[in-house]
Order: structure tokens, then sequence, then C-alpha cells
């Protein structure tokens, strides 16, 4: 059984029971950005979103000031061009990222940073889908990827809300716009309103441009588990899953969802957060990793990296992460399960 620590309404999960000693490795991945680039950087520009999902604590917050979203990026596009990357990919993890007031002038002074410096820079969009479909269209003009998750109690319980999301999947079709992720959240929901669930989830999967489809069983669970809704649950995903992330840890093979409802414990284990990936918010703080992040957003003892605005060492600071990797200190992943990890080196 998993810790669990009661945050608000919030459970956050705070230990990980599967603990790698000699392998691990992943196999299977819905790549972020499609292609192969030199560097992601999972880019939060806000805190605040418009649902309040009870497995999520993504809702509350603020959004970033535009001038320090900015200043961050000038700072991150001279790391890349001090290390000569060719490509690079911003992933806009929340809060919903296309509530910002000014996500359109983001997603552009990207590309236009990427014009500058003949780095190619890719803006990959994970959405709820319910912003007006004028929005929507605004900011797919600068996207290069799209992900959607489809949160379906949240949006049941504001009807509004749901038509948004449903009216913007209309437009999508209708544009054939291709959707390279499409997750659906297989929450604790009531009995009466499973077949409403299965029947909407069932025709977003007619659509013929999705690229990867994954079906996210149990997560979450810890705060309204109930075994019918979990068995139905667990049917609807054998049939649907489209596709699934998986990983080999000690011989055994694991999928993203196994490590979402276990939690994975690395601790000592060299980690390519720092190599591969960064996560770093509007304000400029640098974090290794999603669970160092969120570990500073909910108050516990951390400290980020750096600050890409205010520490005027920061790029030295990032190069060496850069260069080093980092060795993991936390006992539970915050998602960042695709990176690669090597065993621990005793003699470091």
């Amino acid at each position: 059984m998993i810790p669990i620590k009661i945050i608000g309404n919030t459970y956050l999960q705070t230990a990980g029971a599967i603990q790698p000693t000699d392998v691990y490795e992943a196999i299977n991945l819905n790549k972020s950005g499609g292609k192969d680039v030199n560097y992601q950087v999972t880019f939060r520009i806000t805190e605040a979103c418009d649902l309040q999902c009870s497995y999520c604590h993504w809702n509350g917050g603020r959004h970033y000031s535009y001038s320090d979203i900015t200043a961050s990026l000038d700072k991150l596009f001279e790391f890349f061009q001090k290390h000569r990357f060719k490509s690079v990919v911003f992933y806009y993890h929340g809060g919903e990222a296309t509530r910002h007031p000014r996500v359109v002038d983001v997603l552009k002074y990207i590309k236009d940073k990427s014009k500058e410096t003949g780095i190619i820079a890719y803006n990959e969009m994970q959405t709820n889908l319910t912003v007006s479909v004028d929005r929507l269209a605004a900011i797919l003009e600068y996207c290069d990827q799209l992900d959607i998750t489809f949160h379906y109690l949240e949006l049941r319980n504001r009807s509004y809300k749901l038509k948004a999301f449903l009216k913007n999947w209309k437009y999508l079709v209708d544009t054939n716009y291709q959707i390279h992720n499409f997750d659906v959240m297989l929450e604790y929901i009531p009995q009466e309103y499973l077949p409403e669930f299965y029947n909407h989830v069932e025709e977003f999967l007619t659509y013929n441009n999705i690229i990867n489809s994954e079906m996210v069983y149990r997560f979450g669970y810890a705060y309204a588990y109930n075994e019918e809704t979990d068995k139905q649950h667990l049917e609807f995903y054998k049939k649907h899953n489209k596709t699934e992330q998986t990983y080999n840890i000690d011989g055994k093979v694991y999928s993203t969802n196994d490590l979402f409802k276990d939690g994975v414990n690395c601790i000592n284990w060299q980690c390519a957060a720092g190599t591969e990936t960064i996560t770093i918010n509007g304000d400029g703080n640098v974090f290794n990793c999603g669970i160092h992040m969120t570990g500073y957003i909910r108050k516990f003892p951390e400290i980020p990296y750096t600050n890409l605005v205010t520490d005027p060492v920061a790029l030295s600071k990032m190069s060496v992460l850069y260069k080093t990797g980092t060795r993991c200190k936390w006992d539970y992943c915050g998602g960042d399960f695709y990176l690669s990890r090597t065993k621990p080196n005793d003699n470091n």
C-alpha cells in the first residue's frame, strides 16, 4: 500500500512501491514531439486550470507573467545555442496552458526565437480542450503537436464545459486536425454515468486522425476506490487501449498505468533528468524533473535548481546539470517515466 499524504482535497502518493535493483528501461514510448529532438522543456506558464478534477492539484494557482516567461525563454535559447542544439520541444504542462491570457503570444515568441537562432522549436500543447473554438484555432496556428486529455466527470459536473469540449472536438474533426496523444482518465465515475462516459469515448476513438490513445487506468483511485467501477474500467481498458508506454524493470514489464498506480522509487539511481529534459516554470524557476517541481509547489522542503531570471550564473548551472544528469533523491516519480536511468554506482 502506497503511503498517501492529504493536501487539502488532494491525495499525493509519497512513496514508490516499485524499487528497481538492476534494470530500468523504457521500452515503448509515445515520443514527445513525435520527432527526435536534442532536448525537451516541460514548460509551465500557468498553475491555473478551469477544471478541478479530484485527482489533480493544478487548478488553484496563478498565471506567470509574460515578462518573466519571455526573459526565461531568452536565457533558454542562449543555453540551447551554447550546446549547439539543433531542435527542441516545449511541452506545456499546467494548470491549463490554453487559459493563460497570453498563451498565443508565448507560442509565437518561441517560433520567433526559433527563426532568430536557427534552432527548430516545436510547441506541444497538452489541453483539456475547453477553451473557445476561436482561441483554440489561434493556438493551433503555432502548435506542432496536440495532446488531449478527457476528464469526463469534471466536464459532466459543469455541462457547459462538456459542451465546449464537444464543440472543439467537432472543429478538430471537421478540419481533420491530427491528435498526437488522446488520453482518457478512467477515474471513479458513479455507475449511472458510466454508459454515457463509455459512449463518448468510443465515439471519440472512431476519429481516424488520432496517433496515440491511452486509457489512464486506476490513476487517483486512492480517494474513491469502487470495485465494480474498477472492474468495468479494466474491461474497457483492455478493449479500447490503443497505445501503451511500457517499461522493463528487473525483467518485469510495466505500463505507465502500473507505475502511476504503485509508484517508482529510484533513489540514488542516475537519471537523465537534466540531460534529456528539464522542467521550468514561467517565473524562471528550474527543476530537475516533475516531482522536484511538484514538491516545491506543494510546499515540501524543496528548492529550485536555479532561476533563469534572477540567478546570474543560471546558464552555467544549467550546463553542469546537462552534462551530469541527476542523482535521484525522490522516492516517487512524478511522471517522467520515459527518462533513462542507470543503477547506482557504489563508488559515487
